[in-house]
Parts: structure tokens; C-alpha cells; sequence
């Protein structure tokens, strides 16, 4: 997994493997994910979601099988001036933690120096990512007993306080459908029902 790490974004696409003024043809934010079709020295060519060059040092590479993640920042200007890659990695290890890869997340955020200036950030991620992750899929996992049992309410009434994850929210999004459709046959039964005892009477 090929991600955009620019410390500056967006990352520029270009149409050839150079720098060049005019050979500028799209542009990517930090946490994109990409399609690496080859490499060239320090260039990638990708072939989506843009079809172009990318500076392969403005990337970061993760296994899925893997908990480590190696970055590669693109050299500074100045040498004698560090590189602070934390709010970079900061930003790739969020879209991580949304798309479902936690551990990937959490060791991109173990990497971040105590001297970045995202560190206290990333401290809180550490403490807060895996115990929001543990709500949801606990959550989801209820949701779905709930449907099995047809309590529909206690499914929509998660929805509110469920944590911002878009992992675990695109997986309890189905679930939530279900209730609500369970939910509107039972009513229109019941009002069916209801309107029979009355024309009854």
C-alpha cells in the first residue's frame, strides 16, 4: 500500500518523471492512497487515482500483514534544519485508522518523535483511536444481535453516540437500513391491525 506523505500539500502529479514548471498535471493531499504501476530512481509512476509521476520520497509504504510502516520524506532545502515528518505521518496514520487498518494506524503514530510538533496529538491517538475502535465494533456487534432478536429501536438508538469511524460506521450503515425498514413494516402492521379492531367496533 503506496500512501501520500507530503509535508507540503498537495503532492504534485506530474506528466514526466522531472521537475518542470509546465509538466504539472494533477495533484494529491497527504493520506491518498495510490497506484503504483513502477518506479524510476525517486519517481513512481502511477496509474491511479492519476495517471503521472509522483516524487517517490513524498510517500509512505505500509504491508497489511506488517506493523510497520516505512516513510520516506522528501530532503530539506536546508540540512541543518530538521524535518518534522510527524503532522505528515499524523495525517496518513488518521486515514489508516478510517479505512480499517488500526495496527497500521498505531504503528505510524508509535513512530512520531517526542520532538514533532504533532507528538502531544499523537499521544492522545494512542489513547483514545484503539478504546473509539473498541466502542464500535462492540457496538456493531450488538447492533447486529439486535436485529437477529428484532429490537429495532435499540439499533437506531446506537446511531447517535456511535463513534466517527467511517470503518465501522460504512459496516453498521446496512444494519441500520434493516432496522429502519423492520421498523416501518411493524408499524404499518400494527396500524393495519389497529384499524381492523376499530372498523370492528
Amino acid at each position: 500500500m503506496t500512501l501520500v506523505a507530503a509535508l507540503k500539500p498537495p503532492l504534485n502529479v506530474r506528466s514526466q518523471p522531472f521537475v518542470a514548471p509546465n509538466n504539472i498535471i494533477g495533484t494529491l493531499d497527504t493520506g491518498m492512497q495510490v497506484s503504483v504501476e513502477k518506479q524510476e530512481g525517486n519517481w513512481l509512476l502511477l496509474n491511479a487515482p492519476i495517471q503521472g509521476w509522483i516524487y517517490q520520497k513524498s510517500t509512505a509504504t505500509s504491508c497489511s500483514d506488517s506493523q510497520k510502516v516505512l516513510a520516506a520524506i522528501p530532503p530539506a532545502s536546508d540540512s541543518s534544519t530538521p524535518i518534522d515528518s510527524g503532522p505528515g505521518l499524523l495525517a496518513i496514520a488518521a486515514e489508516q485508522y478510517h479505512l480499517g487498518h488500526i495496527d497500521a494506524a498505531i504503528a505510524l503514530v508509535q513512530s512520531i518523535s517526542a520532538e514533532s510538533t504533532a507528538y502531544e496529538e499523537a499521544k492522545s491517538a494512542l489513547v483514545h483511536w484503539p478504546q473509539r475502535w473498541q466502542i464500535a465494533q462492540d457496538q456493531f456487534y450488538s447492533a447486529q444481535h439486535a436485529i437477529r432478536e428484532g429490537r429495532w429501536q435499540d439499533v437506531l438508538d446506537r446511531v447517535e453516540s456511535y463513534p466517527d469511524i467511517r470503518f465501522w460506521r460504512e459496516r453498521l450503515t446496512p444494519v441500520v437500513r434493516e432496522a429502519i425498514k423492520q421498523q416501518q413494516r411493524t408499524y404499518q402492521a400494527n396500524t393495519v391491525q389497529a384499524q381492523q379492531l376499530i372498523n370492528r367496533e
